[in-house]
């Protein structure tokens, strides 16, 4: 190479560092930028998915699993009496075994990890091959780590949970497929005649997928169809296989095969009444004005990609939003309007799952297109990028009205030139950072009052109160993203990221354990090994407030709890008898506080106790977290002297402390029906 050359190839080289460190961050190509910007998103999802052990459905798939072990242990659980969701997925069947060999808490902390290692993995590959561009690959993977990934109503289901559930696994593998089916448009694919390899993938992840969640499959299924028969023009042939679908469907309803035949079912008003009580975020009346926001967010994100990108990537987005769109639409019209039993028990607006995957990868397209496009747009595309930051800032932290309003005004502003130039003068400009600073001040400093008054606090233990007091996750997520999206930094500044990632990296495996001492308790089985001993096997007890002490750590089934209600919209005897057993101890509440409002007393209590007692022979009794004290005193003499009711002495009862501190008393049914 002769001396020109060399100083060519010098000078280029040096205007390529150059101009990748006017960049921001998460866009350089460095491998120090590279390495910073891993660490920061591994501590993003270190923050965000903590290890929180039996809480949400983890309890009752882990219930499940027990009662395969044994069947008549939990026998005359409300939650297993009339039948579960345990006959539509193999999980527990497969996890039961390991329960003895290792343990409960081995499962569950493997099962949550591993499943949430695979949908990271499946994340990433199919990132890898849905976007062409590295800088739209990274900030897309940090929008989907940052962003909730809640979707449908009140916060209950959210994307990549890593809770010891068949959801996310078969989440994964959905993802799994996707990625099968998008390879057909690379250059590798579309250069193989024989697809027969692709379709086993697809067929066989998707199968795989269905045996442990068949709700998560539906979406996967119809995304690839969609896309198949839009991508090759097969119109006549998905009419006939529609056609032909819908006949097995109607002829399997007619013949009554379950669970088709529910298709033809509504629900008795009987019922209906349970489920909305129990179950709204089962029905589009019970969403709230952010749980649209979301929506509509991450609806809007999508939008704006499909606008931005061509070809089949476009086309992809485009079926993501009519799957998501028309699963809502569905979920309306079936559950709400029709009150149809099939279409209600698919949980219809479960088809909106990809596009919380699909939607914060659109922010990243959107986001590379401003902030990189700046030749072309200059300021006005910096202030749009700054409106599309916002708006994911705003979806994290929960902001979602406002996240809509910013997502509308970035969108609108890439796509219309007109509104673009518009939006360059310097009052928007004010405006938007003012919004914005406002925004995660307002959420900041909600947050702070939150944490200093202890309502955020009181179920978690000391080494969690920090991350969940000033919610951490959110924070970092919302102080995260604009140094990332806007700060250029050079060679220190790097260092200097990597830095911050390791301290965050090192604070998230501090903090990663977020188990209550419940939990902890329920995992390892220990710290009320006497109570076993005390309740006979098989036998019932109606335990206050938490219902892994029964289900985990005794191991006896309960006799009332508000989560053994989650399976109401599958079971008409268990919605009836839910109700039924909430009515009779309903004016106690979850936490009974109606009957602890103040000193507990025998009078009032034993009426309530002894119905229920009555009503199950096999309840052996209630622990309580108050000791049960005789009442006032029956008589006051002229002289002043007191005289005591002798049938209100105190009931006989058994003390025990339970881990994390506190006292419960436990109180027999023979003794409560004894009482005169």
């Amino acid at each position: 190479m002769s001396e020109h050359e060399q100083v060519s190839s010098s000078s280029a080289a040096t205007l390529a560092e150059t101009e990748s460190a006017q960049r921001p961050l998460i866009f350089q190509s460095n491998g120090l930028a590279r390495g910073a910007v891993l660490l920061l998103l591994g501590a993003l999802w270190l923050l965000s998915h903590g290890y929180s052990g039996l809480r949400h459905d983890a309890r009752l798939y882990a219930l499940q699993s027990l009662a395969n072990l044994e069947p008549t242990a939990f026998a005359d659980d409300l939650f297993l009496a009339f039948g579960s969701q345990d006959q539509f997925t193999l999980y527990t069947k497969l996890v039961a075994p390991l329960i003895p060999n290792i343990g409960l808490g081995a499962v569950t902390f493997g099962v949550s990890t591993i499943g949430a290692l695979l949908w990271i993995v499946a994340l990433c590959v199919l990132v890898q091959r849905f976007l062409a561009e590295s800088s739209q690959r990274r900030l897309g993977i940090f929008f989907v780590l940052g962003f909730p990934g809640f979707y449908g109503a009140m916060q209950i289901f959210a994307v990549g949970r890593a809770l010891a559930t068949p959801r996310v696994l078969a989440e994964a593998l959905v993802l799994v497929a996707l990625t099968v089916w998008v390879g057909r448009y690379s250059p590798v694919g579309r250069n193989q005649p024989n697809r027969v390899g692709l379709w086993a993938g697809v067929v066989t992840s998707l199968l795989l997928a269905a045996t442990l969640h068949p709700l998560m499959v539906i979406a996967g299924v119809l995304l690839i169809a969609l896309d198949w028969v839009w991508a090759d023009r097969r119109f006549l042939l998905a009419g006939i296989v529609c056609g032909g679908g819908v006949t097995i469907l109607i002829g399997a309803a007619l013949l009554g095969v379950s669970p088709f035949g529910r298709l033809l079912e509504v629900f008795d008003p009987a019922w209906l009444l349970v489920i909305e009580d129990r179950s709204e975020q089962l029905f589009l009346s019970g969403w709230e004005a952010r749980d649209w926001s979301r929506l509509l967010v991450l609806a809007t994100l999508t939008f704006g990609a499909i606008r931005i990108l061509d070809g089949w990537r476009a086309r992809w987005l485009g079926c993501v939003l009519v799957v998501a769109l028309g699963g809502v639409i569905a979920n309306g019209v079936g559950a709400d309007v029709l009150n149809n039993v099939l279409l209600t028990q698919l949980q219809l607006f479960r088809l909106a799952w990809p596009l919380h995957v699909f939607g914060p990868l659109s922010a990243g397209v959107l986001l590379t297109f401003a902030l990189l496009d700046w030749r072309k747009r200059q300021a006005p595309a910096a202030l749009l990028g700054l409106a599309l930051a916002l708006a994911c800032v705003g979806l994290s932290m929960g902001q979602t009205i406002l996240a809509f309003v910013f997502a509308c005004t970035g969108v609108a502003g890439l796509l219309v030139p007109r509104l673009s130039d518009a939006l360059q003068r310097t009052w928007v400009h004010r405006l938007a950072w003012t919004m914005g600073i406002v925004m995660v001040g307002i959420d900041g400093f909600a947050r702070v009052q939150d944490a200093l008054s202890g309502s955020l606090t009181a179920e978690f233990r000391a080494s969690a109160e920090l991350v969940y007091a000033f919610d951490t996750p959110r924070v970092v997520f919302a102080v995260l993203l604009l140094p990332l999206l806007f700060a250029r930094l050079r060679w220190v500044g790097r260092w200097g990221a990597v830095v911050l990632g390791l301290g965050l990296v090192t604070f998230g495996i501090l903090f990663f354990d977020q188990r209550t001492p419940v939990a902890v308790a329920a995992e390892r089985r220990t710290g009320l090994e006497q109570i076993a001993d005390w309740i006979p096997p098989g036998q019932q007890v109606l335990w206050q407030r938490e219902i892994l002490y029964p289900w985990f750590v005794v191991r006896r089934p309960s006799y009332f709890a508000d989560p053994q209600g989650a399976g109401v919209v599958f079971n008409r005897d268990t919605a009836l008898e839910y109700k039924r057993r909430l009515g009779l101890i309903g004016h106690w509440g979850e936490d009974y506080s109606d009957l602890f409002d103040g000193p507990p007393r025998i009078a009032d209590w034993v009426t309530r106790a002894r119905a229920v007692c009555l009503d199950q022979g096999n309840l052996f009794g209630l622990a309580l977290e108050s000791r049960l004290q005789p009442r006032e005193p029956a008589e006051v003499g002229g002289d002043g002297s007191i005289s005591d009711d002798p049938s209100q002495s105190a009931l006989a009862y058994r003390e025990f402390s339970v881990p994390g501190g506190g006292e419960f008393y436990l109180y027999s049914c023979s003794d409560v029906l004894a009482q005169p």
